[in-house]
């Protein structure tokens, strides 16, 4: 079974590719969502929304900028729920500004409860900059000098000001708390007191024999006493202890051990294990697994630490294999784990299960108050033996029992389209094991059908295996060529050269890409891009221009396991020893090291390297393209849009349209599917539909949502998805493939404009951008 970004249905994202990177709309339309689940929902939900949102694969900052966008039509809930997203996000300031923002309404509430959520949020300083605790501290000190303020409040106010107030605040937010320790009222004496042991007050304060006294009454109150009592308890043990190293550690003469190097990181492990408030329960191996990520990412941008799991999904991402039905799965818009697509050439898809069919058992298992990785493992498993399946269709009275057989499911990297005027549409998803086989299969069945010129999308693809890149290259060239050369400290000239497998290589061809095409995306483009085989359309590219290697480590070696299908990996149907009693495969931790960098055929090295200051050392990173053009994001003043389209599809009516009409129309909707021309006088019942709205959103607005609908469905019918998702990949809607498109068309000499599929429908402009290309082919 396998998990993907369902955005395209707006419900939560749970993903099985690390590294998958969603198109701008669709993370928009997923934080939105998302947040506004946690508007709807109870308070509690708050923090479990905000880190899901975290989760969702991106670069940080385009997460960020998804979140912020929110700001305007959320109420408290959606706020505290993005405030959480965002400090998940980033370890310092970065998102300081936006993480405020998000918080500042719940400090200012009337309701205590949102009050008493956003204050503890605020607990972790490192996240506001001089300016937001400047505001910070003009909004808290107030409720703690008052003696109106509501209690509860004011204790979580004066314990927020002693974490990010001035020496002379945290004096007065500790005398406001030791006066509630010595009020007569015996709850604020106790508010007081867990109050100062949370800012880790002297042990010989007053509130200390409060605590004891509480400590074995079974109330929320009496367990966190306990706790901080046994923190205590620690700290004076591990005193004791560092105390004994530190004489053990010195030798007669006063000079430090051999290992003295270490004493650092020994003496902060038990520093935080004695003090830190959640120091009982975070584990050692936790904080170095995370300490040694902090010295790796100090080295470069792209060396890390993997634990087992992290290697584990990252090798998935590269070789999407797996036993199971064959189907992309998630919890839709009901809370109900649901088929978001089928893979069409899967047993799933044969057993005739389609989109939006929703998964109710697992042989007689519920499904229900599991989440997906429970559900998936459930439905995955050996090749050969069979599951049942409970599904429910839209349309049915009672849901029905499958038996599917699972079998090896290959998850595709490649999609493509024969686009009018015989361009070629193939969108690569990732450069895994597979990538150049299944792009080769592409560009063969292109050919057969007449075509003309091609496009290949690499926007979104956040690179692979670097000989994978090669080979995708030289499908389009002709001869021994260079495609790119690597080199390091301690690692030779290696140089990758294309061999003699070319399909199409004397055909117009433009590549797209954005600032999220890295590694081996750079290099396909990049190559491509020197030897003149190719015009490069979109957005500056990512940047990534360095060669990692993965290495073991022999200090957590891999779990023994039986490799009975002898395919040299683990799969998860086979036998192993769990050695360290965890209940699952424990493939070992891998060291991901910069070794080498790559550098173009023309000698450039895409690479964005930082010097110590984090400045750019060489401006001329990434690879640029011939023509720059932005994906067009929606203007401010059509944003009130967004809100309304969200409402009609929680309503769920473009896909009940679709539904309404579909049996009687299928012809007519394969053939809107691939292209409407703009207009909505071919849809059936659409203006007694569009009425039935009563909305401002203009005929256009809702034909547009009403054809990504009909794509949903359509590709059930055709047996094949649509490239993208949304307006990305939709010759319609995605300005950035028109102008690919248009670019490979001028090359043929022909006019964009003068084929009848896009002539209404464009999004570009021309005059300048057409003579500089006419040029371009002119002096080939």
């Amino acid at each position: 079974m396998r998990q993907q970004s369902s955005s395209r249905l707006l419900s939560l994202t749970c993903t099985l590719l690390l590294g998958s990177v969603a198109t701008a709309q669709d993370l928009d339309a997923t934080v939105r969502d998302m947040l506004q689940r946690a508007d709807n929902g109870p308070l509690s939900q708050v923090w479990q929304i905000g880190r899901q949102i975290s989760d969702l694969k991106g670069k940080e900052e385009r997460l960020a900028s998804a979140i912020q966008k929110q700001f305007s039509s959320l109420k408290l809930n959606g706020r505290l729920a993005a405030a959480t997203a965002l400090q998940e996000i980033t370890d310092g300031t970065q998102f300081g500004k936006e993480f405020f923002t998000a918080l500042k309404p719940g400090i200012q509430s009337k309701n205590p409860e949102s009050v008493r959520a956003a204050l503890a949020m605020t607990k972790r300083d490192t996240f506001f900059n001089s300016r937001t605790q400047r505001e910070l501290r003009a909004l808290v000190k107030p409720m703690v000098v008052s003696d109106l303020t509501d209690p509860v409040i004011r204790v979580s106010s004066a314990r927020t000001l002693w974490q990010i107030g001035t020496n002379e605040q945290q004096r007065l937010a500790k005398k406001v708390l030791l006066d509630f320790v010595k009020s007569s009222d015996r709850r604020l004496r106790i508010m007081g007191a867990l109050a100062l042991a949370d800012i880790n007050a002297d042990s010989n304060s007053p509130g200390w024999p409060i605590l004891q006294e509480i400590a074995d009454e079974p109330t929320a109150e009496g367990q966190l006493a306990r706790t901080y009592l046994r923190i205590e308890n620690q700290r004076r043990t591990f005193d004791v202890m560092l105390r004994q190293i530190s004489e053990k550690g010195l030798d007669k003469s006063g000079k430090g051990a051999k290992d003295e190097e270490f004493a650092l990181i020994r003496e902060i492990l038990a520093r935080v294990a004695q003090r830190h408030v959640r120091g009982d329960t975070i584990g050692r191996k936790q904080m170095i697994e995370e300490a040694a990520r902090g010295l790796l990412r100090s080295l470069d941008r792209h060396s890390t630490y993997l634990s087992s799991d992290q290697f584990k999904k990252f090798y998935f991402d590269l070789n999407p294999e797996y036993g199971g039905i064959g189907a992309f799965v998630n919890f839709d818009k009901d809370d109900v784990f649901s088929i978001v697509r089928p893979i069409y050439s899967g047993p799933a898809y044969k057993a005739n299960l389609r989109s939006g069919d929703k998964i109710l058992e697992v042989d007689g298992w519920e499904t229900s108050g599991h989440t997906s990785d429970e559900i998936i493992s459930k439905l995955k498993g050996k090749p050969g033996t069979k599951v049942k399946i409970k599904i429910f269709r839209r349309g049915w009275n009672e849901p029905k029992l499958f038996s599917i057989g699972r079998r090896k499911i290959q998850v595709p990297s490649v999609n493509h389209e024969l686009l009018p005027g015989d361009v070629g549409y193939v969108e690569i998803i990732t450069f895994g094991g597979a990538t150049s086989k299944e792009l080769a299969k592409a560009l063969t069945d292109l050919q057969a059908r007449g075509v003309k010129g091609l496009i290949l999308d690499l926007r979104n693809n956040t690179g692979g295996y670097l000989e994978i890149a090669k080979e995708v290259v030289e499908l389009f060239v002709k001869g021994r060529k260079m495609v790119v050369y690597t080199k390091g400290r301690e690692v030779p000239r290696q140089e990758y050269m294309t061999g003699d497998r070319a399909i199409l290589a004397d055909i117009p061809l433009v590549v797209l890409v954005n600032g999220y095409s890295a590694s081996a995306s750079e290099i396909t483009a990049g190559a491509l891009q020197d030897h003149g085989r190719a015009t490069i359309v979109g957005e500056r590219s990512y940047g990534k221009g360095s060669v990692q290697s993965l290495l073991p480590l022999m200090s957590n070696r891999p779990e023994p396991y039986k490799d009975t299908n002898r395919n040299r990996q683990f799969d998860e149907w086979e036998p192993y020893e769990d050695l360290n009693d965890n209940g699952k495969y424990d493939i070992g931790p891998r060291l991901k090291l910069t070794i080498a960098h790559y550098y173009l055929p023309s000698g450039r090295c895409v690479d964005k390297q930082l010097d110590s200051k984090g400045e750019v050392i060489d401006p001329d990173w990434g690879v640029t393209p011939d023509k720059v053009l932005k994906l067009r994001d929606t203007p401010v003043r059509d944003r009130w849009k967004e809100a309304v389209i969200y409402d009609l599809l929680e309503k769920d009516v473009f896909a009940k349209y679709v539904g309404q009409h579909l049996a009687k129309n299928r012809t007519l909707f394969v053939e809107l599917a691939e292209g409407d021309q703009g207009s909505v006088a071919k849809y059936p019942a659409f203006e007694a539909f569009y009425k039935s709205l009563d909305t401002k959103l203009s005929r256009d607005d809702i034909r547009r949502w009403v054809r990504y609908s009909v794509r949903d469905k359509v590709s059930d019918l055709r047996s094949k998805a649509f490239p993208g998702g949304r307006a990305v990949g939709d010759f319609q809607e995605d300005a950035q493939l028109q102008e690919g498109i248009r670019s490979v068309l001028v090359q043929l000499k022909k006019d964009i404009r003068e084929v009848p599929a896009y002539k209404n429908i464009l999004k570009i402009k021309f005059g300048e951008a057409t003579t500089k290309d006419a040029k371009k082919v002119g002096k080939k």
